[in-house]
């Protein structure tokens, strides 16, 4: 997995993390003997001076300042070991783990909270944040979003206009919620309802999608077969 911040990007393998500075262009490599939790990243989230790490045994933060680690487990408030999918906004972070809750951890108070939805099933392996939404693309049951103030759930499935129920990948852009599945991507605006799904016979290189990535006005879709680059603002394909 890889996140990109304001100082730089992160990646993580099966082995461990590693650091590129956007300044010097100079790497950093993080094992087990740094003080890594676990090597086996599953997903990442950039926050501050802070690198979230998602790995197969828990949950780890790095403090770029200090170089320290520190880990968090089913002791501190996690439902599973399993990290699935992250997402940094402010205060927050927002967890996923094979389990169906959303955990928040609030850095202020340095606590975890579980939120469960009505319906205990579909992992989440995909997070966003926008505003007081917090965007669950599921494994099978479409995407769930929790407003966190109203401390409601709402679920969108195929039926309502998603390309597929099993989720790869969701983020925000501005009022936008891309999401890629095994059929494509689907773009949907909370504001207006309507609902647009980009596939293979749309020009990307591959309908499964692995990742997205906002740039600017253009979208970088990772598949299964190469990257796809969609110009939003017409919007159409125009690198394969």
């Amino acid at each position: 997995d890889w996140a990109s911040g304001a100082s730089g990007n992160g990646f993580g393998t099966a082995s461990g993390l590693s650091l590129l500075s956007k300044t010097g262009g100079t790497w950093k490599n993080y094992t087990t003997v740094s003080g890594l939790c676990n090597p086996k990243i599953t997903c990442l989230a950039l926050s501050d001076n802070q690198v979230w790490i998602g790995t197969e045994d828990g949950l780890c933060m790095l403090d770029k300042n200090t170089q320290s680690f520190t880990a968090f487990g089913t002791d501190e408030g996690l439902p599973g070991k399993f990290v699935q999918a992250l997402a940094a906004s402010g205060q927050y972070v927002i967890i996923g783990t094979r389990k169906s809750y959303i955990s928040v951890y609030d850095k202020r108070v340095k606590k975890i909270k579980q939120y469960k939805p009505s319906e205990e099933i579909y992992r989440n392996d995909a997070l966003a944040v926008q505003g007081r939404r917090i965007w669950s693309g599921t494994h099978g049951g479409g995407i769930r979003m929790f407003d966190v103030y109203e401390q409601t759930w709402r679920t969108f499935t195929s039926t309502d206009g998603l390309g597929g129920d099993f989720l790869s990948a969701i983020v925000t852009d501005g009022d936008t919620i891309w999401s890629g599945t095994f059929e494509g991507i689907t773009a949907y605006n909370p504001q207006t309802n309507k609902w647009k799904a980009y596939t293979s016979a749309d020009g990307l290189i591959e309908a499964s999608v692995t990742s997205i990535a906002v740039d600017g006005n253009y979208l970088w879709i990772g598949t299964d077969n190469g990257v796809t680059a969609l110009k939003k603002g017409t919007p159409e394909v125009e690198i394969t």
